[in-house]
């Protein structure tokens, strides 16, 4: 018998609009190799934003599309259902390895309806690609998934899906972009070359320095790298007191976005070859400004990680992208550089990603990050509004769950 279900939806070109239609959850055979499964906890924050922003051009509504069973008030190509991490139990499967009451860890709608995934097995046991026509445009690393144990969800479990997605793309930033011995361009292909990726002579800016990613980044850089560097890290956040500090060799500093002009001082006062910046969601006129302070004769390299947290109107994204274009920003795509640090050696990849995230946590590399945790569909629109709005610190986010 087919029940209704609420269905969290975004608008694809105004991402503050969002509404909870109705859907009808019907029980059709499962196809072969496939799996049905229902969301149970997933994590929101500031990269949801940045996957609506991008939605159309990374083709990430391919993921889930709004069931054509949904009752709506307007033409179903107006709405889009952002996908989140998080874990998803699996209610039918065909796949005899993946029974009925597993639960899965994956990229999944963010809504409590049922959704199929045609599965194909990876080279790691229990690791899982999803092999859907609908989903080939996606970048390989929205396919993957990964079987797992979880007697209980928690806040490890709240955490994991809150962090761990982030922490990834600090964890390849530094063992393959900025890797001197095995570099890999940030955007996954171009030029990049050893010397653009050894940071011993260099200072690092890290701005939006306490964002998720920014705090995970830091913890590579400072606990994670045996050598090559930074000569310096420099973190600009709006909320300094946030941040941790590592025991580390390294000359560390963080400052607000209203000191730079005393922060650039102390950088060349270290007399770097040159300064990298990474920025993890900063406004355009915090870069620009940084640039314009930095004197002539320093090299400088910046690459883009993310956006700031709220949500973009198509005015503010096409000035972000002018200014990202005049300063010749690299653009950081974690999917691209992920299959390349891949390449032939997918068991080992795994492996050294999850003993750098255990690691991470027992060392509290990630600082305090907070969650507030919401309900169902109702509690995931008003997390979506905030978030639009940007009432949500970078250090901290929502975490979904869906009973």
């Amino acid at each position: 018998m087919a029940t209704s279900v609420p269905l969290h939806v975004v608008s694809k070109h105004e991402n503050g609009k969002n509404a909870i239609l109705h859907t009808t959850d019907t029980r059709e055979s499962l196809q072969p190799e496939s799996v049905r499964v229902k969301a149970r906890l997933i994590s929101l924050s500031s990269n949801n934003l940045t996957y609506a922003c991008f939605g159309s051009l990374l083709h990430l509504w391919d993921a889930f599309p709004v069931p054509k069973s949904t009752a709506e008030p307007e033409p179903s190509e107006d709405w889009g259902i952002v996908p989140a991490w998080g874990y998803a139990i699996v209610i039918e499967s065909v796949i005899e390895s993946i029974p009925k009451g597993s639960t899965l860890w994956g990229y999944w709608p963010t809504s409590p309806h049922a959704v199929d995934l045609k599965l194909a097995p990876g080279v790691v046991a229990g690791q899982w690609t999803e092999v859907s026509p609908g989903r080939k445009r996606l970048m390989t690393a929205y396919n993957q998934y990964r079987q797992v144990d979880v007697q209980k969800f928690g806040n490890l479990e709240a955490l994991t899906a809150l962090c761990k997605p982030l922490r990834v793309a600090a964890y390849l930033l530094n063992a393959a972009v900025f890797n001197p011995k095995a570099p890999i361009p940030p955007a996954g292909t171009g030029q990049w070359t050893a010397a653009d990726a050894d940071l011993s002579s260099a200072v690092v800016v890290a701005l939006a320095a306490s964002s998720k990613t920014g705090r995970a980044f830091a913890w590579e850089l400072l606990r994670n790298r045996p050598e090559n560097g930074p000569l310096a890290l420099l973190q600009v956040t709006s909320t300094p007191t946030m941040l941790q500090s590592h025991e580390t060799g390294h000359p560390t500093r963080v400052v607000d976005y209203g000191s730079l002009s005393t922060a650039v001082p102390w950088i060349t006062s270290l007399s770097p070859s040159r300064i990298v910046v990474v920025d993890f969601g900063a406004a355009p006129e915090v870069v620009e400004e940084l640039v314009s302070l930095i004197p002539a004769g320093i090299q400088i390299a910046l690459v883009a990680v993310g956006l700031e947290a709220k949500a973009y109107t198509d005015i503010e994204l096409k000035k972000r992208m002018e200014v990202a274009q005049k300063l010749q920003m690299v653009q950081f795509n974690g999917s691209d550089v992920r299959d390349a640090v891949m390449k032939g050696r997918e068991v080992a990849y795994y492996y050294e990603v999850e003993e750098s995230w255990n690691r991470c946590l027992v060392q509290q590399g990630m600082g305090e990050v907070g969650f507030e945790a919401v309900q169902g569909a109702a509690g995931m629109e008003i997390a979506w509004q905030k978030l639009c709005e940007g009432k949500v610190k970078g250090g901290s986010g929502y975490v979904v769950s869906f009973d």
